[in-house]
């Protein structure tokens, strides 16, 4: 199982991403909530922000989003984190 995890976070995926809750001239079906953590004993970096990104879209990709709207940023000294919902275009 580990083996997989480390498998998954090399995958190269992208999906717009927007902070709104729309997506101008798309209709837009939710799917669901999705979010990607990074913890870190030594300070945040822009590398674990990243990883963040990268772990929520490949939870997005696994539901069949299109895209992820609301996208919101949060990070403390030990943790980065971000959140969206997923989203099919209709």
């Amino acid at each position: 199982m580990f083996r997989k995890k480390e498998k998954e976070e090399k995958q190269e995926v992208t999906l717009p991403m927007v902070s709104t809750d729309f997506i101008s001239g798309k209709t837009l079906e939710t799917i669901g909530f999705v979010y990607g953590t990074d913890l870190d004993i030594s300070l945040i970096n822009e590398g674990d922000i990243e990883t963040a990104i990268k772990m929520m879209t490949l939870r997005a990709v696994k539901m069949g989003a299109d895209a992820i709207i609301d996208v919101s940023f949060s990070n403390s000294r030990t943790q980065a984190c971000v959140s969206g919902t997923a989203v099919k275009f209709v």
